[in-house]
C-alpha cells in the first residue's frame, strides 16, 4: 500500500519536508497506526511522538483525501492522500 502525507504551514517546517510517502506492505492501517507507528520510525521518536501528540491535543487535523476525519480510527487504503493541517492562530 502506498500512501502520500502532507504537512501543511508551521509542520511542513517542523518536519523539514511538505510531504511523505510511505510504502507498507501487506497490513490494514488506520491513521492512529500511521502517527503512532509508522511516521515515528520514518521520523525518528521524538518528531513522531510530537506529531502524534498534536493531534491528541487537537493542536492539528486531519484530512483524508479531501474530508475531515473525525478520529483516528479512519481505515486507510492504497492511493490515499493524508493531509495534517495545524489549526490556525494569530491575532
Amino acid at each position: 500500500m502506498r500512501v502520500l502525507v502532507e504537512f501543511a504551514w508551521s509542520l511542513a517546517e517542523k518536519v523539514g519536508k511538505k510531504y511523505i510517502w510511505l510504502d507498507v506492505k501487506g497490513e490494514e492501517l488506520d491513521l492512529q497506526d500511521i502517527f503512532s507507528r509508522i511516521l515515528p520510525s520514518i521520523l525518528g521518536e521524538d518528531l513522531g511522538k510530537a506529531l502524534h501528540d498534536l493531534l491528541l491535543n487537537r493542536g492539528a487535523f486531519v484530512v483524508v483525501n479531501g474530508i475531515m476525519a473525525k478520529d483516528l480510527k479512519v481505515k486507510v487504503k492504497d492511493g490515499d492522500k493524508i493531509l495534517l493541517q495545524p489549526i490556525a492562530s494569530g491575532g
